[in-house]
């Protein structure tokens, strides 16, 4: 009976393994999951090989087990110290922990895999078919085995001194630190009470093997700390504390609408929501709005609805679903925003009343209503009401398609005076006839005042009994009606335009959209100072707003802000239409700086946001990335996503970066500088993976990065893998756009290698956010001539083109900007 439960025990132990590990993986979005998983792969090992050695009844069975087991127990510490690490966020090179401490596990297991004899890790054993639970009787002391148990205690020592530290400091996730420790100090308590017993209490109890049943409490504790104390969040902290930010209840679901989180508003309303799991619907929640019949799995639907809620007495709330769409157009996922709108109902109610007033007010002949004869002429009797809608006096007797004079051209007045003369004659039927109105709803400007007005007009014919019909018309002034559509209409394209950069917002690493703000504030800075310049002529100051306006579109698309770099390149392609131009006009130039001013204003909203986050990571949720894992990660995402825009793949590797260049007053300079050639790189230098294959080249190019400092300078070479520059196209390029002085400019390598760093110069048949504007390279220039250093590039055919940039640490002023080429 004692061996089935044992069996049973282990047995259980095993299976809950593996829900642990599918669970993980499906349901754990954090990337620490992946070290956890594979420790978990070896207390699976660890234990299968302990249930084969009690069931196995020979020998040779027992020797396999105690391989199996040996599996484990071989990579069980390094693996967990691996995933405390990275879950406490320890930053430790790989070469200086991982490699090693997984070389010396494998290289014992590769020894106890192949050789058939132990003795290297026991000095003697035996299989005893009558003790099922001791089968395999063993006598520790190989070298071998004392190698391991050194392995094994350094990396649990390190694992509790981590852990020790995070209790200490973490006010949060106290329990599931301590729990952890308990997990790695188990193997190494029944570890040492199994050498313990075999040599102080040999002839009773020698042998016994307690570490399998210390697995199974760790199996029980990981199950604890993943399915109750939510080890791996399935949101972000910081994205719950933004969620917090909103006022309104805000609710967040998966593309399959299923629960993801919500806001504490939401739990204020729906007080079961904080216990509801992830992944359940929303028909679990208590006194859930019927009005809201989300389908398991479906879609919703966007439309507005009331509701009210029995626990909310006196409260009317208004709520509607909206799908949150990535770049590509795939639903991510649902937003439920659900606001409190009973003081918003009382007061519509109020303005109903008061319209009703109105309506019968202005039924007392408050609209202009007039009639006209054939001759389109205004009788003398019409409604006052009539001249304060067209702002024109005195109007019987004057002719109506005149006061049209200034709303439209005389070729749409005749097309309504044929539509007044089919009213006149009773061509159509009435319906029919205000289908076809031109004037149903139409702007109109005033030919005595010249004010703008929208209208609303019906006309419909007058039989006068004598054989004469006269039309008679009403108008209506609804420009505060349009009005308000319109603004209504445009609060609404905010709160989406809002929605999306608060999505876009929570995805990006605090430090790095921190550094996006900066470097914005820069720019927007250098746009106001060119913009003041007065000796600057407008070509100049154009070309100094273009630059940096397409340098804060780059690092908005770096850092996931779709929507406002979209802005910012409609804004670019207006600039550009405006730099063809001799002389653009005062009121050119003052649009486009107050869209610029708008711009600024948007960019306002981001820092708020950020500033949460970052106090939240100050409290010590978080560890605060490196300058240099910021850099890096920036230009890689620049690289990424100008790689999937272009269908291409890239990698960067950073072969040097010195953290001299991130501390000194370059920083700025040297990213941007370093973004705009790695864009150029991806979209104008590495190929399209096909073309890449054809030439026998790997499908994915690299680009290789490095920033070293030395005698004062800042030395930056990236290079790429790819094609090189393709002097026929650059020359084809240039003579088009009459670059080409001499003759022999169209050959001179070296004169065309200068030509691509021209002001809107590139040889991209299409734009897009990416490429073709030809103003990167461009900006590239300017910014090492501004900081007086020099340029080399360096093209070979098909085998890519290298950039090699010196910057002083100071400025000394414009320095001669040089280009060589191979």
């Amino acid at each position: 009976m004692t061996l089935l439960i044992v069996r049973l025990l282990i047995c259980l132990s095993m299976i809950v393994t593996v829900y642990l590990m599918v669970v993980t993986l499906e349901r754990c979005r954090s990337e620490k999951r992946y070290n956890f998983v594979y420790c978990l792969a070896a207390l699976f090992f660890y234990n299968l090989g302990y249930f084969i050695e009690m069931t196995c009844g020979s020998l040779e069975a027992g020797i396999i087990a105690i391989k199996v087991m040996y599996a484990g127990s071989c990579f069980l510490s390094p693996f967990f110290f691996f995933f405390v690490a990275d879950y406490c966020e320890i930053r430790v090179p790989k070469p200086v922990y991982k490699i090693p401490l997984l070389l010396i596990p494998a290289f014992n297991y590769g020894l106890v895999f192949t050789l058939e004899r132990h003795s290297l890790i026991y000095n003697s054993y035996k299989y005893d078919p009558e003790n099922p639970f001791l089968g395999m009787q063993i006598q520790p002391g190989g070298n071998l085995y004392y190698l391991n148990t050194l392995v094994s205690m350094f990396c649990i020592t390190l694992t509790c001194l981590i852990l020790i530290g995070r209790i200490i400091k973490s006010r949060r996730g106290r329990l599931t630190m301590a729990l952890l420790m308990i997990s790695a100090l188990l193997p190494v308590i029944a570890h040492f009470a199994y050498i313990g017993i075999f040599f102080f209490v040999e002839d009773r109890l020698s042998g016994i093997n307690l570490t399998p049943f210390t697995m199974v409490i760790s199996n029980m504790i990981c199950y604890f700390n993943i399915l109750r104390n939510d080890m791996f969040d399935m949101a972000p902290r910081a994205y719950s504390i933004t969620l917090d930010l909103i006022r309104d209840a805000f609710v967040v679901l998966d593309k399959d609408m299923y629960y993801i989180s919500s806001n504490k508003n939401a739990q204020v309303l729906f007080p079961s929501l904080p216990l509801l799991p992830k992944g359940a619907p929303l028909s679990q929640v208590e006194n859930w709005p019927s009005e809201f019949s989300l389908t398991e799995g479906g879609g919703g639907n966007a439309r507005e609805r009331e509701f009210t809620l029995p626990h909310m007495r006196n409260k009317v709330y208004s709520g509607w679903e909206n799908r949150v769409a990535g770049e590509d157009g795939r639903t991510l996922g649902w937003v439920i925003l659900i606001q409190d709108v009973t003081e918003t109902v009382k007061l519509i109610k109020n303005i109903q009343a008061q319209r009703d007033e109105l309506t019968a007010m202005r039924d007392n002949l408050k609209e202009g209503i007039f009639l006209m004869d054939r001759e389109y002429r205004i009788q003398g009797e019409y409604s006052r009401a009539l001249e304060d809608v067209l702002s024109c006096r005195n109007l019987g007797g004057r002719a109506f398609t005149g006061l049209l004079s200034k709303s439209y051209s005389p070729k749409e007045i005749a097309l309504i005076a044929d539509y007044f003369n089919m009213v006149f004659d009773g061509a159509q039927d009435a319906e029919t006839l205000e289908d076809m109105n031109p004037l149903k709803e139409f702007s109109y400007t005033s030919v005595e005042t010249g004010v703008n007005k929208t209208l609303r007009g019906l006309f419909a014919p007058v039989n006068q009994g004598n054989g004469e019909t006269l039309i008679l018309g009403t108008f209506q002034d609804i420009s505060a009606e349009m009005a308000l559509k319109k603004q209504l209409a445009e609060e609404e394209l905010r709160r989406q335009d809002e929605m999306r950069n608060l999505f876009e917002v929570m995805q990006v690493d605090p430090k790095v959209f921190d550094d996006f703000i900066e470097d914005a504030d820069y720019e927007f800075d250098r746009i106001n100072t060119a913009l003041q310049k007065r000796d600057l002529s407008n070509s100049d100051m154009l070309v100094s707003v273009y630059q940096s306006l397409h340098a804060i579109k780059s690092n908005a698309l770096i850092v996931g802000l779709s929507s406002y770099g979209e802005r910012l390149h409609s804004l670019e392609t207006e600039i550009k239409e405006l730099r063809k131009k001799e002389n653009p006009s005062f009121n050119e130039i003052l649009h486009i700086t107050m869209e610029l001013e708008k711009l600024m204003e948007d960019k306002q909203q981001f820092p708020e946001i950020l500033k949460r986050i970052n106090d939240f990571s100050a409290a010590g949720m978080e560890t605060v990335k490196r300058k240099e894992a910021v850099f890096i990660e920036t230009l890689t995402r620049a690289c990424q996503r100008a790689a999937s825009s272009e269908g291409k793949k890239v990698l960067l590797k950073v072969d040097a970066l010195e953290i001299e260049t991130l501390l000194s007053d370059r920083r700025r300079e040297v990213k941007e500088i370093l973004t705009q050639l790695i864009r150029n790189a991806v979209c104008h230098g590495v190929e399209y993976p096909e073309e890449r294959k054809s030439k026998g080249k790997d499908e994915t190019g690299i680009i290789r990065l490095s920033v070293t400092t030395g005698n004062g300078q800042i030395r930056i070479t990236l290079k790429d893998d790819g094609q090189g520059l393709d002097f026929d196209r650059i020359a084809q390029k240039a003579e088009e756009r009459g670059l080409l002085k001499n003759p022999g400019d169209k050959t001179n390598t070296r004169f065309l290698s200068n030509v691509i760093f021209s002001p809107g110069f590139s040889t991209a048949e299409v734009e897009n956010l990416h490429a073709g504007r030809g103003i990167g390279l461009n900006l590239v220039r300017d910014r090492v001539k501004e900081l007086g250093g020099k340029i080399r590039l360096r093209s070979e055919k098909d085998r890519g083109l290298n950039f090699d940039i010196q910057l002083p640490f100071e400025n000394t002023g414009g320095g001669p900007h040089e280009t060589k080429r191979n």
